[in-house]
């Protein structure tokens, strides 16, 4: 078996980095390849003991050691193995500059399963003529890596279009994998594969997002594995199916929204609340993700109440704080993380209120984390609190399975108002005013 990528979901999509295989991520500063080319290391020391070799032409080893502890890499069983070496290449001239790298690699190929050159684009630009870099790459990295068991990962900064040491570099490398930043997709970043020698590109843009735990791939290809795992709800509730299927199978989205009142004032959520409780005690994963502060002190102290409170996860985020792609990837960490099975989403409007000059990039980024929910089979119930005569955003009356709306009558009877039943649209009749 070959070498595994930073995370799982790159293993399940493109299988195993070949032995002797010549690794390049590219793409401009901030893109996160220094952290792809870091995970890609760590992840292969803890599942295979693999040995590496790090040689920074830009960070020292103490800057290179926070940022692995910030993004919770087990340093020190790295340093107790002995499977970890970082050398900061120093800069000189061309010639003695380029002899060092290749001396160093030379001497410690045999030694070390993964060598990283972060980065080679310092010395790239020293090359000064074609055949001269052309010769250096072929020689010295190519020929290196392809007689090896192991594998070298070069990475190399993007700083102009078309730049042709990036086009050299892409020619002589067997996997090429761009990382790009505020690129033009609905997320902010996305690796593209651009090159795998020897294998099938099934998919070659990836959106993905870089969080505490490192990459985080947001298009989640092992979903298939993911979604047997969560269970369906079952509606004990006989009025309650006269809106809702008497199933409702694991990935389904429902959007609930309230007009001028509270929701915790209303049959359904009191129904809702019990029907919660009542799945935590058979073993269902429940969270709640919240924009509203109140609602995160209320959830932890009926937690402490249950003894199913382990089951319960309860987080808060700040609308005027997170972009509305950090949501996404909180919304997907979350449900991977911990197999969430069910999944409250509290006072979306704070959202929306908060980001009105983008509302355009809100209906990108909420379908698409309405989708990636599905695919992982995760059931994500939604609730919204809008004025009497503001438009439900349309992102969810497109892409929501079931929508529902409570509203006050005439008469002062509140009501429960079937709007979308499985993408088709229902007249806004009223079906059971006495909800329970």
């Amino acid at each position: 078996m070959g070498y595994h990528f930073p995370c799982e979901e790159l293993d399940e999509l493109f299988g195993y980095i070949d032995e002797g295989c010549t690794l390049l991520i590219e793409g401009p500063p901030g893109a996160g390849k220094t952290i792809f080319a870091l995970s890609l290391a760590y992840r292969n020391a803890r599942l295979k003991n693999s040995r590496i070799l790090y040689m920074s032409l830009n960070e020292d080893s103490t800057k290179l050691l926070l940022l692995m502890r910030s993004l919770g890499m087990d340093v020190e069983y790295l340093d107790r193995n002995g499977v970890l070496k970082i050398i900061r290449v120093p800069m000189a001239g061309v010639p003695e500059l380029a002899e060092y790298v290749s001396k160093t690699i030379s001497e410690n190929f045999e030694r070390y399963d993964i060598v990283v050159i972060d980065s080679v684009t310092p010395l790239m630009k020293l090359l000064k003529d074609y055949p001269s870099k052309r010769a250096w790459l072929q020689n010295v990295l190519y020929e290196l890596a392809s007689r090896s068991k192991g594998i070298l990962v070069v990475v190399a900064d993007i700083l102009e279009e078309n730049d042709p040491d990036i086009r050299l570099l892409e020619y002589v490398a067997d996997i090429v994998i761009q990382l790009d930043y505020r690129c033009r997709t609905v997320l902010e970043r996305a690796m593209i594969f651009k090159k795998f020698r020897g294998h099938e590109i099934k998919l070659a843009t990836i959106p993905f997002e870089i969080s505490s735990s490192g990459i985080i791939v947001l298009n989640h290809v092992a979903s298939t594995k993911i979604r047997r795992d969560r269970k369906p709800l079952v509606v004990d509730n006989d009025r309650l199916r006269q809106v809702l299927p008497p199933v409702i199978e694991p990935g389904t989205a429902v959007l609930i929204v309230g007009r001028e009142i509270s929701f915790s004032d209303t049959n359904f959520y009191r129904w809702l609340h019990d029907y919660a409780t009542k799945l935590l005690e058979e073993g269902y994963r429940i969270a709640f993700l919240t924009y509203n502060p109140r609602y995160v002190r209320y959830l932890r102290r009926v937690a402490e109440e249950r003894s199913a409170a382990k089951n319960l996860f309860v987080k808060y985020l700040d609308p005027l704080a997170i972009s509305p792609n950090i949501v996404i990837r909180e919304e997907i960490e979350l449900c991977t993380r911990y197999g969430i099975d069910l999944l409250f989403i509290l006072d979306i409007e704070k959202l929306f209120h908060a980001h009105r000059h983008a509302e355009t990039y809100l209906y990108r980024y909420e379908s698409y984390a309405i989708n990636a929910l599905r695919k992982i089979g995760v059931t994500a119930i939604r609730y919204i609190n809008l004025d009497r005569r503001e438009p439900i955003p349309a992102v969810y009356m497109d892409w929501c399975d079931i929508v529902l709306e409570i509203a006050k009558m005439e008469n002062g009877e509140i009501a429960l108002v079937p709007l979308v039943t499985y993408g088709v649209r229902s007249p806004s009749t009223v079906l059971d005013r006495e909800i329970l």
